[in-house]
């Protein structure tokens, strides 16, 4: 009996707990906060059964603590105060509620919900952007200003960042920017949180230097130069050459590398140049020409052509090369009309710096007439082309050497001889006795009065002094001397004398002409005229 007792009550309360299991219901289940700043919130309710015993656990206790209604037994509220969301993110944490029967096992639990907005987030950089050199660039500090949490990183290779967060509020960061191994420049970025700052590098800045920077004398026989172009491995450059003496390759590089220039052989007398473009570099290029070549045996009087001397006044012709334009230029008059120029086709012929007036010039030969201011006994004489000098020659200068003029220009034969009527004397108009013949010739030496080189003469010409006393012959016989002196409206340096021929005159076509200046100085023979 005892034991069916027992046993009847066991079953009784075996079956009284098993009617109190536990169960937890929440009100409301979750809350979605209205912002992201701190705060409280409603209580939520919870209901279980009298026998349970509840417990309230914050799970992100960093920001959401659980204020009251911890713990209890049955039907209960709690409380939770939460703190500002500082990310711009949205954020999600929970409370568990969990009910256990008093003093047993085996309770059951549920979860409420807290739902946070990120928070509407402002930021100020310092700087705002990053801009830096191509190369060695100095490590940026990245000033934020913000109440928010943020992070930092970067998907630009070329970009380190000193520590990429989180970080809570005002804070700095450090940047490191790698070379830049290109002439372009690039772009990358790095990433606060929803923002970018945009950090740009320059490129390599290309500058060259080439050697030698010139300007480069060559020898009129050319040669093979050699340029250096000192630059940066990531520079690009190019040659340019518009001579066609000049042979360059038109090659376009990167880096420093070199360059062969063959400068061919200069074949004129006139120096020449140029300007070559290396890496954007102009270098200068001067080859001297063959030169201006002549010597004092290729200076001739322009009437008689015979060598040997000059005298002031003298109109003589000079051959060599490289003396002049390779074009003939005649005589000039300066612009008042009233004297020969002493530059002529960009050649001067100078007597120990004085220049002398121009008759013509041309690569080859050149005429000019002597400056009176030569005196003798030598004077060193230049030609000037395209602002060049030669190389001084020494002439010998005689007081006087007179030449006479031909019809042939070669010296000898007909004289350039006028008759009393001004016709040209000659077989088929010969002189006759009686009659005077106007003689034209050069080398007379230094004028009466004051004579200005290359003015053209007045009405009143100055005669040679030198010349006096001065004679003459026909065929061997003297001749009486009309007038002898410089030509009006001509340079100084032609020279006209009028003889009287005598009755006794020798008759024909070739009767030689002399004259004879100062008893010293003698025209060429082989100079005639033609009487009747």
């Amino acid at each position: 009996m005892r034991l069916l007792t027992a046993l009847f009550c066991f079953a009784v309360l075996t079956a009284g707990h098993a009617a109190a299991q536990c169960t937890i219901s929440l009100n409301p289940t979750s809350v979605t906060l209205s912002s992201a700043a701190a705060g409280t919130s409603n209580s939520v309710t919870m209901t279980t059964a009298s026998t349970c015993t509840r417990t309230v656990t914050s799970n992100n206790p960093d920001w959401i603590v659980v204020t009251f209604g911890q713990t209890g037994t049955g039907n209960g509220t709690f409380g939770f105060t939460y703190t500002a969301n500082l990310s711009p993110s949205v954020r999600t944490g929970t409370i568990t509620v969990s009910s256990v029967p008093t003093g047993g096992t085996g309770g059951v639990s549920t979860t409420f919900t807290v739902r946070q907005p990120g928070a509407n987030c402002t930021y100020t950089f310092s700087p705002s952007g990053i801009n830096a050199p191509a190369r060695n660039a100095v490590p940026v500090s990245l000033s934020v200003s913000t109440s928010c949490i943020w992070t930092a990183a970067t998907t630009t290779p070329w970009i380190t960042l000193s520590n990429g967060g989180p970080f809570t509020g005002n804070g700095g960061i450090t940047v490191t920017i790698g070379d830049n191994p290109n002439a372009a420049s690039r772009i990358g970025s790095i990433q606060i949180n929803d923002q970018t700052i945009n950090v740009q590098q320059l490129g390599v800045s290309c500058s060259y230097g080439v050697t030698p920077a010139g300007p480069v004398a060559v020898p009129a026989t050319g040669t093979t130069l050699s340029f250096a172009v000192n630059t940066d491995t990531a520079c690009s450059w190019s040659t340019a050459n518009t001579m066609s003496w000049i042979t360059i390759p038109n090659t376009v590089q990167t880096g420093p590398g070199n360059v062969s220039v063959t400068v061919a052989p200069n074949l004129v007398p006139q120096s020449r140049s140029a300007i070559l473009t290396i890496a954007g570099q102009q270098i200068t290029i001067s080859e001297a020409g063959v030169g201006i070549n002549f010597t004092a045996a290729s200076i001739q009087n322009a009437a008689s052509f015979a060598g040997g001397a000059l005298s002031p006044g003298e109109i003589f012709v000079l051959y060599g090369t490289g003396l002049g334009p390779a074009n003939l230029t005649t005589l000039q008059l300066t612009p008042d009309g009233t004297a020969i120029t002493s530059s002529l086709g960009n050649t001067r012929v100078l007597f120990d710096g004085i220049p002398s007036p121009m008759i013509y010039s041309s690569a080859t030969q050149v005429s000019a007439i002597v400056p009176y201011a030569v005196l003798g006994p030598i004077a060193h004489m230049t030609v000037e082309y395209l602002g060049v000098p030669s190389t001084p020659v020494t002439v010998n200068i005689l007081p006087a050497t007179p030449g006479l003029f031909t019809i042939s220009q070669t010296g000898s034969g007909q004289g350039a001889v006028r008759n009393q009527d001004f016709t040209v004397n000659g077989p088929t108009n010969p002189a006759t006795a009686g009659q005077a013949l106007i003689v034209y010739w050069t080398g007379g030496g230094t004028l009466s009065g004051s004579v200005t080189d290359g003015q053209l003469v007045s009405v009143n010409p100055p005669y040679p002094v030198v010349a006096f006393p001065m004679t003459a012959t026909l065929g061997g016989v003297p001749v009486q001397i009309l007038y002898s002196g410089a030509v009006p409206t001509l340079a100084p340096g032609i020279l006209q004398t009028n003889i009287l021929i005598p009755a006794e005159a020798p008759k024909g076509n070739n009767v030689p002409l002399l004259l004879r200046v100062g008893n010293t100085y003698v025209t060429q023979s082989g100079v005639t005229v033609s009487i009747n």
